[in-house]
């Protein structure tokens, strides 16, 4: 009996059944990565929400598994067509040629999707720096998959290599940096309609205060400059949190190229953070 024949006789529900498994399985990595996300991005601000039916942590998670695919799935398919692909007819020049074709289309659809996602021109630097990432996971990946002998338990190795472990020891590996890189570079650039961390700015309309309470709202804004655009961190039911760029940390122009620092450092900035009631807050002009 063929592998196909076996798969057609397993009823209907119990494929459903595993589908729906899947599913949610895949929901819920999303909603934690993107419980993780959220929450370290409001650790900017010094705030915290544990609010646990947030849709942000659904969109949050979804976009990064999606760029997960791109950025780490891709290249690592590649390098096992690479390493595993019939090329009999043109040899190793036909490898050497696929991959070298291949890591360039990973890095590109990397940035195009970034540039999706943040709403961002076409950056043809963004695309050398992803290019670049393409390829570190792709060697990566190489040399984590065995070689076709160790594949083989018939060939000259004894025992068969599996390759399900190798894929594991990179998936781990590779997901910790590419979550790291996300994070600090790609989350704070994408729209909150997709999940992401790009707060907006808004210039804040203020109640007039009930007559007692003027010195209340005073010390809630602090030295806060209310004349200009504030970034809208949170609004929720009862309360607005307000912040404002507090000083940039000093950079080393020497140490780092511009473009380097411009694209894959995110500068540590210093905010003022105040929570206001939002009974006191009339409107939010919205920039």
């Amino acid at each position: 009996m063929t592998t196909s024949d076996a798969v057609s006789r397993v009823p209907l529900s119990a494929r459903l059944e595993l589908a729906t498994k899947i599913v949610v399985g895949i929901a819920a990595i999303a909603y934690a990565i993107g419980v993780l996300l959220v929450s370290f991005d409001l650790a900017k601000y010094k705030v915290s929400n544990f609010s646990l039916a947030r849709p942000q942590y659904v969109l949050a998670g979804a976009v990064w598994l999606v760029s997960t695919v791109v950025a780490v799935g891709l290249p690592f398919l590649a390098a096992l067509l690479t390493k595993f692909g019939d090329f009999q007819r043109r040899g190793r020049f036909a490898r050497i040629y696929f991959a070298v074709v291949a890591v360039p289309l990973c890095g590109f659809f990397l940035s195009s999707l970034i540039e999706w996602v943040t709403l961002s021109d076409r950056d043809f630097q963004k695309t050398l720096y992803t290019t670049l990432a393409a390829t570190v996971f792709f060697i990566f990946a190489w040399a984590c998959l065995p070689s076709k002998k160790e594949m083989d338990a018939a060939a000259d190795e004894k025992r068969e290599v599996p390759l399900v472990p190798s894929g594991m020891g990179f998936a781990v590996i590779a997901l910790f940096f590419w979550t790291l890189a996300y994070n600090l570079s790609v989350f704070p650039n994408i729209e909150p309609s997709l999940g992401g961390g790009k707060h907006p700015m808004g210039r804040v309309v203020f109640c007039q205060p009930i007559q007692g309470e003027e010195l209340e709202l005073k010390a809630m804004l602090g030295d806060l400059k209310t004349d200009k655009p504030l970034i809208v961190v949170l609004v929720d039911a009862d309360f607005v949190v307000l912040a404002d760029t507090k000083g940039v940390a000093k950079e080393s122009p020497e140490e780092f190229h511009h473009g380097i620092r411009k694209v894959l450092m995110t500068p540590l900035i210093e905010y003022k953070t105040v929570l206001i009631k939002k009974s006191l807050v009339a409107s939010i002009q919205y920039e």
